[in-house]
């Protein structure tokens, strides 16, 4: 299974940017630990056999959420890179959002 990291329109089924897919593994499970011991809800919150949305408002969270988790060593900076890629393709406008879907 697979957590695809879409950057989406206002109506959320509009695909902007496909910034790539997160392999369900024990690096994921170990990064919301980590993002749970940190307080990092947006992170440990991800539902990944769901959908999960990310809306502008969030997206300011986001990006400190994600600057404060990829100072840790222990998680796999693969997983911030893609989540950091997402918030940057989105975070310059109103009218996208991060959506995160899981897909087998």
């Amino acid at each position: 299974m697979k957590l695809a990291v879409l950057v989406v329109k206002e109506d959320l089924q509009s695909i902007d940017s496909d910034c790539g897919s997160i392999e369900i593994n024990d690096d994921v499970y170990h990064f919301k630990d980590v993002a749970k011991e940190l307080n990092l809800i947006l992170f440990y919150t991800i539902d990944e056999s769901d959908v999960t949305i990310i809306n502008q408002a969030q997206q300011v969270v986001l990006k400190d959420q994600i600057n404060t988790i990829s100072q840790r060593t222990d998680v796999n900076q693969t997983i911030v890179n893609i989540l950091s890629t997402a918030q940057k393709a989105a975070g310059f406008y109103d009218c996208l959002y991060i959506k995160l879907v899981g897909v087998k």
